[in-house]
């Protein structure tokens, strides 16, 4: 066994800090839930900078402290989702910064943390507190889809009322579909948003050359992903079946999709460089992608036409 050495007193008073500082924002999370999702998005931040200025021993230490604080101040529910979410993410970021791990892997290795820790926390609250699972069986999808249906008469009649019913019978089954898809995006925002504050925070304190993504208009996403929507398509012809080859294979489109999406919005963030009035209409193309289809295919469509022609890469970004 390792024995403790005079030198690790400084690690030891930082893991410290550092379990106290998770701890607080914890506790800011849980009781302040209108700012909950900045405050929690700040809490892998203490973890990854002990992981990356004491080694990754020192961050798993403090991650374990922080559950176990968690889980005796706030309930063990409670305090596994922050510590599972959260920390494990701030773990990951310390390692990878510490190894100075190429920034798209960095992005994904956290993504794949939060997503793992996710899984691990809903097996936890299954088999060991006897949580419901309706949320995995899609039973709780059902439940506000008729919760939403008993509220729709109040509001519509007719044939009002059935166009009503029938669009969120669609947007029900098309949320009940994607949830694999929501829940690796999701997971996937977590890690770039963690990213971009620990950047942004690590550099005020003095660490200087922390891997960080490129500016938004430098973004490139793989061509692959070009070919491998032809495939998934081409899967969905040969599947028409509601099973589970036909629900992966329509979240993979979506995947897709949603990288063709990210090209076009760096495409949009790149056009000011050529196009000066561009500056501000990206904004207003960014947000309307989000609610209005078919503004979202429109930057699908530029995504597509820049990874094809390689648009930006050919004129150097310039």
């Amino acid at each position: 066994m390792k024995s403790f050495r005079p030198g690790d007193t400084n690690a030891v008073v930082a893991a410290g800090m550092g379990t106290a500082v998770a701890v607080v924002l914890s506790m800011l999370g849980l009781y302040m839930p209108i700012f909950s999702t900045v405050i929690f998005l700040l809490i892998p931040l203490p973890i990854a900078y002990i992981g990356l200025t004491h080694g990754t021993r020192w961050s798993v230490i403090v991650t374990a402290g922080t559950l176990i604080l968690d889980s005796v101040f706030f309930g063990v529910f409670s305090g596994a989702f922050v510590c599972a979410i959260f920390a494990c993410l701030g773990t990951v970021l310390g390692w990878c910064y510490r190894r100075r791990v190429r920034p798209a892997v960095t992005l994904f290795a956290g993504a794949a943390a939060v997503l793992c820790a996710f899984a691990l926390q809903i097996l936890f609250g299954v088999f060991v507190l006897g949580v419901d699972t309706s949320l995995l069986d899609g039973s709780f999808f059902e439940s506000i889809r008729q919760s939403t249906e008993e509220l729709l008469p109040q509001f519509y009649s007719g044939e009002t009322l059935a166009a009503a019913q029938e669009s969120m019978n669609v947007t029900y089954e098309l949320l009940r579909k994607s949830v694999l898809f929501i829940a690796v995006t999701v997971c996937v925002i977590y890690s770039w948003a963690a990213m971009v504050l620990s950047g942004y925070i690590f550099g005020r304190l003095g660490l200087k050359d922390i891997p960080s993504l490129p500016p938004l208009s430098r973004w490139q996403l793989p061509m692959w992903s070009v070919y491998a929507y032809l495939v998934f398509i081409g899967i969905g012809l040969v599947y028409t079946e509601d099973n589970w080859i036909t629900t992966v294979n329509y979240n993979l489109q979506l995947v897709c999709n949603f990288m063709f999406w990210l090209q076009g919005i760096a495409f949009a963030w790149w056009l000011p460089v050529r196009y000066p009035v561009f500056r501000t209409l990206r904004w207003f193309l960014a947000a309307g992608s989000l609610f209005l289809p078919f503004m979202q295919q429109v930057v699908v469509v530029m995504g597509l036409f820049d990874m094809l022609f390689h648009y930006r890469e050919k004129r150097n970004y310039q």
